[in-house]
């Protein structure tokens, strides 16, 4: 006989002996991520009890997002899995609609997983992808500025990195916020092998900050960068080091794997050596389409009114719900109504919602009865820049 609960903080030891054994990964890793989850919203935990053995668990929380006038709430889900000798008995089919349930209860927009497994598609979640940017070192020379240094983030840098993160983020609207909190763990992430968390100041200013991961390998990953925008400087600073680690026998960098949003600045300065490519980003699952709408509706406004759209009326349909909108100068969002609806998975809802690729089909004009101006204002109302958790280029 199992049961699904939550488990109290007293089973702490449980389940971080759960999840060395299930998960792979080391106590100490679970321990801080439950102690301080690193994107500062507080982690639930979800679990089949089998008597008092738990056997399957789900860890959950609800992360607040920008919003263009509103936050998005946000039900991440991470950490699901089953004991080997209890696998099949469909555990985490029920962890993974019990945490749905939770979702649509506490009134989020849509839910997110970064790392999947099969069992998330077989319950309705979609998968999206990101496009990152692979950048040759052989041949990048850029002389570093002598008015620049960089060194090891610390706990000092705290407050000038928050200010930058925000500035950079302005205007994307489904990043991630940081609190206080947020930066003063990453100072222990600093320090963990083959990571690195380096600074760039002019004088006693933080004018950038960078994140790389897999910096032992010889492809690493940056995962973040922000330069101040009054100080172009700071990339160059960046890339100089990026030349200077290749040429290290000791790390001997072939190239680095940019995360990086297709209007970051960096990008543009080494254009004609980018190699672009896609990789598995989020799994996606739809909770509240109305709500999620409502939230982004004066940035469409605002955008609609921007591009000088002609009226048009459009319904769409996701995971069983309808939603109309319709544009007359002012926008308003209703339950679907009557009309052509254009069906759209959760994964083309989700890049429509983004400002991602944009799904071509559900974008055409034949069936849907809207002319190409009407297309080309929907496009520019669905034009959102940004990724979910830090910009990113979704596809």
């Amino acid at each position: 006989m199992h049961t699904i609960r939550h488990l109290p903080s007293a089973g702490t030891a449980q389940l971080l002996a759960f999840m060395e054994e299930v998960n792979m990964a080391p106590e100490e890793y679970f321990d801080a991520i439950y102690r301080f989850d690193p994107y500062s919203a507080r982690s639930h935990s979800l679990g089949v009890f089998e008597g008092d053995a738990l056997v399957s668990h789900l860890r959950y929380n609800f992360r607040p997002t920008h919003g263009a006038a509103t936050p998005i709430d946000t039900f991440a889900v991470a950490n699901v899995g089953t004991r080997e000798s209890f696998r099949g008995r469909g555990y985490c089919r029920m962890l993974l609609e019990r945490g749905l349930e939770l979702a649509r209860k506490s009134g989020a927009d849509f839910a997110t997983v970064l790392s999947g497994v099969g069992v998330y598609k077989a319950c309705g979640w979609e998968e999206v992808a990101r496009r990152v940017y692979r950048l040759p070192l052989e041949g990048i020379s850029v002389p570093g500025p002598r008015d620049i240094r960089l060194h090891v983030f610390d706990e000092g840098d705290i407050s000038a990195l928050a200010e930058l993160y925000d500035t950079f983020c302005q205007g994307r609207p489904l990043c991630v916020r940081r609190s206080y909190d947020y930066w003063r763990h990453h100072l222990k992430w600093a320090h963990e092998a083959g990571c690195q968390f380096l600074v760039a100041r002019r004088g006693e200013a933080v004018v950038g900050y960078i994140r790389l991961t897999g910096a032992s390998s010889l492809t690493p990953h940056v995962v973040e960068l922000v330069t101040s925008p009054s100080c172009p400087a700071a990339l160059r600073a960046f890339l100089h080091y990026f030349h200077r680690m290749h040429l290290k026998p000791e790390y001997a960098w072939s190239e680095v794997v940019l995360h990086l949003p297709s209007d970051h600045p960096l990008l543009a300065m080494v254009a004609p050596s980018l190699v672009a490519q896609q990789q598995p980003y989020l799994l996606v699952h739809v909770v509240n389409i109305q709500s999620w709408l409502e939230k982004m509706q004066v940035d469409m406004q605002h955008r609609l009114l921007g591009c000088k759209a002609p009226p048009f009326t459009l319904n769409l349909a996701c995971a069983g719900q309808r939603v109309t909108l319709r544009w007359d100068g002012r926008l308003t969002l209703s339950p679907g109504g009557e009309g052509v609806v254009r069906c759209l998975s959760r994964a083309d809802f989700c890049r429509v919602m983004f400002g991602w690729a944009r799904p071509s089909q559900a974008w055409q004009p034949e069936g849907l009865g809207l002319t190409p101006a009407q297309i080309r204002a929907l496009d520019a109302m669905m034009d959102i820049p940004c990724g979910i958790y830090w910009p990113a280029d979704g596809v």
